[in-house]
């Protein structure tokens, strides 16, 4: 029974050591994947909000008759955070006659670029994303 030790001795310290190393490791990985899935809730949350911000304008032009149209016809909502740039151009083709792009472009904190865009007819009801 010399190898064996009783159960009143404990952890060395070299045990201790090593479980809080990997409890240590543990925590800095866990804190880098909320880290990250908070970075992902923003980019949802940044695409909401252009896909908002693009439904707006498609109903704005909806509206509108099919000539003249320019890009400062078209405004975000005030009640949406942040900024969007709005561009609107001609589609060309047989098929896309009177249609237009409307595109919504935004970015997150982090510098990540938010690109949305809906193909439409002014004077239209419908579109196509």
């Amino acid at each position: 029974m010399a190898g064996r030790r009783k159960a009143s001795q404990g952890f060395t310290l070299l045990e201790v050591t090593f479980a809080t190393g990997i409890l240590f490791l543990t925590f800095i990985l866990l804190m880098g994947s909320l880290a990250q899935l908070a970075g992902l809730r923003e980019m949802a949350e940044r695409r909401h909000l252009a896909v908002l911000c693009l439904n707006h304008c498609v109903e704005q032009l909806r509206v509108l008759p099919g000539g003249g149209l320019s890009t400062d016809m078209l405004r975000a909502p005030e009640a949406l955070p942040g900024a969007y740039e709005i561009k609107v151009e001609a589609l060309a083709g047989s098929d896309s006659e009177g249609m237009v792009r409307v595109t919504v472009v935004t970015h997150t904190t982090r510098g990540h670029e938010i690109v949305v865009s809906a193909a439409c007819m002014p004077g239209a009801s419908r579109y196509a994303m």
